[in-house]
Protein backbone atom coordinates (compact mmCIF):
# COMPACT_ATOMS: atom_id res chain seq x y z
CA UNK A 1 0.00 0.00 0.00
CA UNK A 2 0.97 3.38 -0.71
CA UNK A 3 0.09 7.04 0.69
CA UNK A 4 -1.78 9.70 -1.83
CA UNK A 5 0.16 12.75 -1.71
CA UNK A 6 -2.76 14.10 0.61
CA UNK A 7 -2.86 11.73 2.96
CA UNK A 8 -6.70 10.98 1.76
CA UNK A 9 -6.28 7.83 -0.20
CA UNK A 10 -3.61 4.73 -0.34
CA UNK A 11 -3.08 2.74 -3.38
CA UNK A 12 -2.88 -1.04 -3.14
CA UNK A 13 -2.56 -4.29 -4.64
CA UNK A 14 -5.62 -6.72 -4.26
CA UNK A 15 -5.98 -10.45 -5.44
CA UNK A 16 -9.06 -11.97 -5.44
CA UNK A 17 -9.26 -15.40 -3.60
CA UNK A 18 -10.54 -16.95 -6.61
CA UNK A 19 -7.77 -16.11 -8.78
CA UNK A 20 -4.86 -15.39 -6.50
CA UNK A 21 -2.48 -15.33 -10.04
CA UNK A 22 -4.42 -12.03 -10.66
CA UNK A 23 -4.03 -8.95 -9.17
CA UNK A 24 -5.74 -5.05 -9.45
CA UNK A 25 -4.69 -2.01 -8.57
CA UNK A 26 -7.53 -0.71 -6.31
CA UNK A 27 -7.92 3.07 -4.04
CA UNK A 28 -9.08 3.26 -0.84
CA UNK A 29 -10.23 6.34 1.33
CA UNK A 30 -9.20 7.03 4.39
CA UNK A 31 -12.17 8.77 5.93
CA UNK A 32 -15.07 6.22 4.51
CA UNK A 33 -12.90 2.72 3.90
CA UNK A 34 -14.42 2.97 0.54
CA UNK A 35 -12.80 1.06 -2.17
CA UNK A 36 -12.51 1.67 -5.91
CA UNK A 37 -11.15 -0.67 -8.72
CA UNK A 38 -8.85 1.42 -11.08
CA UNK A 39 -7.41 -2.13 -13.03
CA UNK A 40 -8.42 -5.36 -14.57
CA UNK A 41 -7.78 -8.53 -15.83
CA UNK A 42 -3.73 -8.74 -15.68
CA UNK A 43 -1.23 -9.01 -12.59
CA UNK A 44 -0.70 -5.64 -11.70
CA UNK A 45 1.23 -4.67 -8.67
CA UNK A 46 3.88 -1.77 -7.16
CA UNK A 47 1.50 1.22 -7.48
CA UNK A 48 3.35 4.61 -7.26
CA UNK A 49 1.16 7.72 -6.62
CA UNK A 50 2.61 11.08 -8.75
CA UNK A 51 3.85 13.73 -6.35
CA UNK A 52 0.95 15.94 -7.54
CA UNK A 53 -1.39 12.94 -7.44
CA UNK A 54 -2.78 13.39 -10.62
CA UNK A 55 -1.17 9.94 -12.03
CA UNK A 56 -0.83 6.16 -10.98
CA UNK A 57 1.94 4.58 -12.35
CA UNK A 58 2.29 0.74 -11.72
CA UNK A 59 3.64 -2.56 -13.07
CA UNK A 60 1.66 -4.71 -15.06
CA UNK A 61 2.53 -8.32 -16.29
CA UNK A 62 0.63 -9.78 -18.77
CA UNK A 63 -1.23 -12.92 -17.80
CA UNK A 64 -0.43 -14.85 -20.78
CA UNK A 65 2.70 -13.64 -22.20
CA UNK A 66 4.17 -12.76 -18.97
CA UNK A 67 6.01 -10.13 -20.04
CA UNK A 68 6.02 -6.91 -17.58
CA UNK A 69 5.29 -3.53 -18.63
CA UNK A 70 4.93 -0.25 -16.55
CA UNK A 71 1.41 1.80 -17.21
CA UNK A 72 0.10 4.27 -16.05
CA UNK A 73 -3.75 5.45 -14.91
CA UNK A 74 -5.19 8.44 -12.94
CA UNK A 75 -6.91 7.98 -9.43
CA UNK A 76 -10.30 7.84 -11.03
CA UNK A 77 -9.51 4.80 -13.54
CA UNK A 78 -9.50 6.77 -16.70
CA UNK A 79 -6.75 7.63 -18.77
CA UNK A 80 -5.06 3.75 -18.45
CA UNK A 81 -2.28 3.73 -21.25
CA UNK A 82 1.17 1.98 -21.30
CA UNK A 83 4.24 3.96 -21.67
CA UNK A 84 7.58 2.70 -22.84
CA UNK A 85 6.08 -0.20 -24.83
CA UNK A 86 9.10 -1.03 -26.35
CA UNK A 87 11.15 -1.83 -23.35
CA UNK A 88 10.82 -5.15 -21.99
CA UNK A 89 10.10 -6.04 -18.30
CA UNK A 90 10.48 -3.31 -16.53
CA UNK A 91 9.63 -3.18 -12.91
CA UNK A 92 9.69 -0.89 -9.47
CA UNK A 93 7.85 2.27 -10.85
CA UNK A 94 8.51 5.15 -8.41
CA UNK A 95 7.59 9.01 -9.35
CA UNK A 96 10.51 11.66 -8.20
CA UNK A 97 9.00 13.87 -5.64
CA UNK A 98 8.52 16.82 -7.58
CA UNK A 99 6.61 14.09 -10.27
CA UNK A 100 8.65 15.13 -13.60
CA UNK A 101 10.43 11.87 -13.82
CA UNK A 102 9.52 8.43 -13.09
CA UNK A 103 12.15 5.81 -12.04
CA UNK A 104 12.38 2.35 -13.48
CA UNK A 105 14.47 -1.18 -14.04
CA UNK A 106 14.85 -3.01 -16.45
CA UNK A 107 16.94 -5.57 -14.83
CA UNK A 108 20.27 -4.33 -16.18
CA UNK A 109 19.63 -0.55 -15.50
CA UNK A 110 18.04 1.92 -13.74
CA UNK A 111 16.01 4.77 -16.02
CA UNK A 112 14.15 7.63 -15.68
CA UNK A 113 11.87 8.90 -17.72
CA UNK A 114 9.10 11.86 -18.06
CA UNK A 115 5.90 10.69 -17.44
CA UNK A 116 4.71 10.06 -21.11
CA UNK A 117 7.64 7.78 -21.52
CA UNK A 118 9.66 10.01 -23.06
CA UNK A 119 13.42 11.61 -22.66
CA UNK A 120 14.25 7.99 -21.41
CA UNK A 121 18.25 8.31 -19.38
CA UNK A 122 20.08 5.66 -17.86
CA UNK A 123 21.24 6.55 -13.99
CA UNK A 124 22.76 3.62 -13.36
CA UNK A 125 23.65 -0.09 -14.54
CA UNK A 126 23.38 -3.19 -12.25
CA UNK A 127 25.43 -5.65 -11.43
CA UNK A 128 24.88 -9.41 -11.53
CA UNK A 129 26.75 -12.19 -9.65
CA UNK A 130 28.65 -15.00 -11.13
CA UNK A 131 25.45 -16.50 -12.20
CA UNK A 132 24.19 -13.71 -13.93
CA UNK A 133 21.06 -13.14 -11.67
CA UNK A 134 20.12 -9.77 -10.45
CA UNK A 135 18.48 -8.26 -7.17
CA UNK A 136 15.16 -6.00 -7.02
CA UNK A 137 16.71 -2.74 -6.95
CA UNK A 138 13.73 -1.77 -4.67
CA UNK A 139 14.90 2.13 -5.80
CA UNK A 140 14.51 5.09 -4.00
CA UNK A 141 13.85 9.20 -4.28
CA UNK A 142 15.65 11.34 -1.90
CA UNK A 143 13.13 14.25 -0.54
CA UNK A 144 14.57 16.82 -2.91
CA UNK A 145 14.66 14.75 -6.05
CA UNK A 146 18.34 15.15 -6.82
CA UNK A 147 19.78 11.54 -5.21
CA UNK A 148 18.50 8.17 -6.22
CA UNK A 149 19.64 5.03 -3.75
CA UNK A 150 18.81 1.71 -4.56
CA UNK A 151 20.39 -1.87 -3.94
CA UNK A 152 22.29 -4.20 -6.22
CA UNK A 153 24.44 -8.00 -6.03
CA UNK A 154 28.14 -7.53 -5.28
CA UNK A 155 29.81 -7.96 -8.93
CA UNK A 156 31.92 -11.26 -8.65
CA UNK A 157 30.30 -12.69 -5.29
CA UNK A 158 27.14 -15.12 -4.37
CA UNK A 159 24.93 -13.95 -1.73
CA UNK A 160 26.06 -10.26 -1.10
CA UNK A 161 24.30 -7.05 -2.10
CA UNK A 162 25.20 -3.24 -0.87
CA UNK A 163 23.38 0.03 -0.91
CA UNK A 164 24.38 2.54 -3.80
CA UNK A 165 23.42 5.94 -4.34
CA UNK A 166 23.97 8.23 -7.43
CA UNK A 167 22.51 11.59 -8.36
CA UNK A 168 19.52 11.30 -10.68
CA UNK A 169 21.75 12.52 -13.46
CA UNK A 170 23.53 9.40 -12.91
CA UNK A 171 26.41 11.29 -12.35
CA UNK A 172 28.43 10.18 -8.59
CA UNK A 173 27.64 7.07 -8.13
CA UNK A 174 29.08 5.60 -4.76
CA UNK A 175 28.85 2.42 -2.92
CA UNK A 176 27.08 3.23 0.84
CA UNK A 177 27.53 0.15 2.63
CA UNK A 178 29.92 -3.17 2.20
CA UNK A 179 27.81 -5.97 3.31
CA UNK A 180 29.18 -9.55 4.78
CA UNK A 181 25.68 -10.50 3.59
CA UNK A 182 23.04 -8.75 1.97
CA UNK A 183 21.85 -5.13 2.17
CA UNK A 184 18.43 -4.42 0.70
CA UNK A 185 15.31 -2.14 0.58
CA UNK A 186 16.67 1.28 1.40
CA UNK A 187 14.83 4.09 1.75
CA UNK A 188 14.55 7.85 2.53
CA UNK A 189 14.59 9.46 6.27
CA UNK A 190 12.10 12.86 6.02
Amino acid sequence: PVWAPDGTRIALVRSPQSAPNRSSIFIVSVSSGRLRRLTYGNVDLQPSWSADGRLIAFLRIDSRTRQAGVWVVRPDGSHLRRILASLRNVTDPVWSPVATRLLLSDGRRLLTVAPDGSGQRTVARLSADPKGARTDPEVGWSPDGKMVVFAQLRSGTEGRSDIWLVRSDGSGLRRLTVSPGLDFSPDWSD
